[in-house]
């Protein structure tokens, strides 16, 4: 609270990530106070920080052992800061720069992938990270004034909702690579196949000028 909430804290981001990821059990007990203490914060940059400290949090995630109803639970509640923050940032109620964008969508990507890692459905993934939702916050990427131009943010918000589908794109990749060696295989069969015919071919040939000699 001291650290996000007050300007002149002797606390500092880097003291707190390292706490994190030195204790990630007593850690992941503040994950509910610090997004309930981020509506409270000294400013937009203290805020966004404390979306910092909960992507070191979710990262941390495969050390807290069986607790995935937990996490389950904490997903839905990161989901809808985490979607208001960045609603926000779109309409320019308040001010993000691109870089920061890119870091509260990285957030958002890693806390898919962990939800992922323990969900028993896709349609509990779904329901909790909603795809309809992060397709209207890339539309309001796409028309931002501010964030229009950056191909990388636009690159995120694609990757976030095909992911959310249940493909993303170095899936779809590796399909189409797989198809792709497929079929270059079969040429290479084919071909290979017409060569065989036409030594084949060549070597009858010779044995007939030998017997006529």
């Amino acid at each position: 609270m001291d650290f996000i909430t007050r300007k002149a804290s002797t606390l500092n981001a880097t003291f707190v990530h390292d706490f994190i990821r030195r204790y990630p059990t007593l850690a992941w007990n503040l994950r509910n106070d610090i997004i309930d203490v981020s509506h409270n914060a000294a400013n937009i940059y203290r805020q966004y920080q404390a979306f910092q400290l909960l992507c070191v949090i979710v990262n941390q995630m495969p050390a807290l052992g069986d607790q995935q109803q937990e996490i389950l639970t904490f997903m839905k509640t990161l989901h809808d800061a985490l979607v208001d923050f960045l609603t926000k940032a779109c309409d320019e109620k308040l001010i993000l720069t691109t870089s920061q964008m890119k870091d509260l969508f990285k957030l958002g990507l890693a806390a898919v992938r962990q939800t992922q890692r323990i969900a028993t459905s896709r349609d509990t993934l779904q329901m909790i990270w909603r795809p309809g939702t992060w397709n209207a916050l890339h539309k309001k990427v796409l028309s931002s004034e501010r964030f229009k131009a950056s191909t990388g943010l636009q690159t995120m918000c694609q990757q976030m909702t095909q992911l959310l589908q249940g493909m993303t794109s170095s899936k779809k990749s590796k399909i189409a690579k797989g198809e792709t060696s497929t079929a270059a295989s079969k040429r290479k069969a084919d071909l290979s196949g017409n060569d065989g015919d036409v030594v084949a071919t060549r070597i009858a040939k010779r044995k007939k000028v030998k017997a006529k000699d």
